[in-house]
Protein backbone atom coordinates (compact mmCIF):
# COMPACT_ATOMS: atom_id res chain seq x y z
CA UNK A 1 0.00 0.00 0.00
CA UNK A 2 1.44 3.95 -0.97
CA UNK A 3 0.42 6.95 0.56
CA UNK A 4 0.71 8.60 -3.04
CA UNK A 5 -2.26 9.32 -5.54
CA UNK A 6 -2.77 6.93 -8.83
CA UNK A 7 -3.86 7.88 -11.93
CA UNK A 8 -4.77 5.23 -13.96
CA UNK A 9 -4.94 5.19 -17.49
CA UNK A 10 -7.20 2.09 -19.55
CA UNK A 11 -8.14 2.05 -23.24
CA UNK A 12 -11.89 1.09 -24.01
CA UNK A 13 -11.59 -1.87 -26.08
CA UNK A 14 -8.11 -3.42 -24.62
CA UNK A 15 -8.00 -7.39 -24.74
CA UNK A 16 -5.68 -7.54 -22.37
CA UNK A 17 -6.27 -4.91 -19.21
CA UNK A 18 -10.46 -4.58 -18.64
CA UNK A 19 -11.34 -1.51 -17.07
CA UNK A 20 -12.12 -3.39 -13.70
CA UNK A 21 -8.60 -4.54 -13.65
CA UNK A 22 -7.32 -0.96 -14.27
CA UNK A 23 -10.02 0.30 -11.45
CA UNK A 24 -8.18 -2.05 -8.66
CA UNK A 25 -5.15 -0.19 -8.53
CA UNK A 26 -7.22 2.21 -5.96
CA UNK A 27 -7.10 -0.90 -3.52
CA UNK A 28 -3.08 -0.16 -3.36
CA UNK A 29 -3.30 3.38 -2.21
CA UNK A 30 -4.30 5.05 0.58
CA UNK A 31 -4.39 8.53 -1.30
CA UNK A 32 -6.67 10.04 -3.91
CA UNK A 33 -7.20 8.03 -6.95
CA UNK A 34 -8.79 8.51 -10.47
CA UNK A 35 -9.25 6.37 -13.73
CA UNK A 36 -9.04 7.83 -17.19
CA UNK A 37 -10.54 5.93 -19.73
CA UNK A 38 -9.54 6.24 -23.69
CA UNK A 39 -10.76 5.06 -26.55
CA UNK A 40 -8.77 2.07 -28.17
CA UNK A 41 -6.92 -0.89 -27.14
CA UNK A 42 -4.09 -1.94 -24.65
CA UNK A 43 -1.99 0.90 -26.76
CA UNK A 44 -4.75 3.26 -27.10
CA UNK A 45 -1.99 6.09 -26.58
CA UNK A 46 -0.33 5.21 -29.93
CA UNK A 47 -3.74 4.44 -31.80
CA UNK A 48 -4.75 8.38 -30.82
CA UNK A 49 -1.67 9.83 -31.89
CA UNK A 50 -2.03 11.57 -35.41
CA UNK A 51 -0.11 10.77 -38.55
Amino acid sequence: MISSPIVSFAGDNDPRTTLDEAMAWQEHTTAAFDMLVFPGGHFYLTEQMPP
